[in-house]
């Protein structure tokens, strides 16, 4: 979401979704950055909730093995191939 394209990356993802019936998608509307200073200080965090597979958990209740999951979800980003193969003009 943060590149010039990631919204309407996002939305087609959205729509294929939608196309396909796919009635479980799960999203995390925080920074990666949040989510580490989580881990650093977790008494700071205690109301951060995240999504996991369907369920919703206090982030700083997860044991580090899936906070680190959740995090490197969050990592993920496009690179130029992605958005050529995604018919993305650069």
């Amino acid at each position: 979401m943060r590149s010039k394209h990631g919204f309407d990356i996002w939305h087609s993802y959205m729509n294929t979704w939608h196309d396909l019936n796919i009635d479980h998608v799960q999203f995390n509307v925080v920074s990666t950055d949040e989510l580490k200073a989580a881990q650093r200080e977790p008494e700071k965090h205690q109301d951060l909730i995240v999504r996991v597979s369907g369920f919703s958990a206090r982030f700083v209740d997860i044991p580090t093995y899936g906070q680190n999951t959740i995090i490197a979800r969050h990592e993920q980003d496009f690179s130029a191939q992605d958005l050529e193969f995604l018919k993305v003009d650069l």
